[in-house]
């Protein structure tokens, strides 16, 4: 709960950041770039866990080596300069008055929904698991899927600067609901539906938030940005109790069904 309030409070500010310091026209490409750079460390930190536990270093021993570049990111923080003229709040607004965009509010109902099928990523390392994988091999899955998402982050933003966000983020949902089925039914392509998983990550990343950015009120992205992830954080917790429910009562095949028919029939 810690770590979830640290990244609620984070997140929408750095994205806001993010958008105010984009050159114009190349705002999926800097969220490609932000995508690129956070799986890169994620594949980092993923393989040095890997070499930890296969060393016979203990998880406590793990953790702890992990706060080392927790504190290095955190000194780098203070020597950001923002440009707080570009972008000037254009009237006072309270948040009930705050006039969204028709096509970001059906946008935001649209992946509130989705949300509610897309359960936490640790269900796709217990179901590697449940397959046979050990707990070493998992750790090589999740920095699988963390190197297919840092690969293709930066190019799937460009695309969407060049082509538009929906040609980007279509295709995307839409990887993913396939690579949800997949995991259903499909238990010995587990490594390719990790990478595909990766994709589907960088297919997202960049054109969602600069969807959201761009059609935010003039000088009030940082609090649309928040809205939007409120709305995926509800989405999110609803999804992976719905999810453990699903597994517990059906099947551990249930919730992949669930998450990827929902996120197809979005698409269609």
């Amino acid at each position: 709960m810690i770590d979830r309030t640290g990244k609620g409070i984070r997140t929408a500010p750095r994205d806001a950041l993010v958008a105010q310091s984009s050159d114009k026209g190349k705002l999926g490409g800097s969220f490609g770039l932000h995508k690129m750079l956070d799986m890169a460390g994620s594949s980092i930190g993923a393989f040095l866990a890997f070499i930890m536990v296969t060393v016979g270093l203990k998880y406590r021993a793990a953790f702890m080596w992990s706060i080392i570049p927790a504190v290095l990111g955190i000194m780098i923080i203070p020597f950001i300069k923002e440009d707080r003229s570009k972008e000037q709040k254009s009237e006072k607004m309270t948040f009930r008055g705050l006039k969204l965009n028709w096509k970001l509010k059906l946008y935001l109902a649209v992946m509130f929904i989705f949300n509610l099928g897309n359960s936490s990523n640790t269900f796709l390392l217990l179901k590697a698991q449940n397959s046979g994988f050990s707990s070493s091999h998992v750790m090589m899955l999740y920095l699988i899927f963390n190197v297919s998402a840092s690969l293709l982050a930066i190019p799937s933003g460009k695309l969407s600067d060049k082509f538009g966000r929906s040609l980007i983020l279509v295709p995307g949902y839409i990887i993913y609901g396939l690579v949800y089925l997949g995991f259903a039914f499909f238990n010995s392509k587990i490594l390719i539906l990790f990478i595909a998983y990766g994709a589907y990550t960088a297919f997202i990343s960049g054109a969602e938030r600069a969807f959201v950015a761009e059609i935010s009120p003039h000088g009030y992205k940082g609090t649309v940005l928040g809205i939007y992830g409120m709305i995926q954080g509800i989405g999110l917790l609803l999804a992976s109790i719905i999810a453990g429910a699903m597994w517990d009562h059906i099947s551990s095949e249930a919730p992949f069904i669930f998450g990827g028919i929902l996120g197809i029939a979005l698409q269609l």
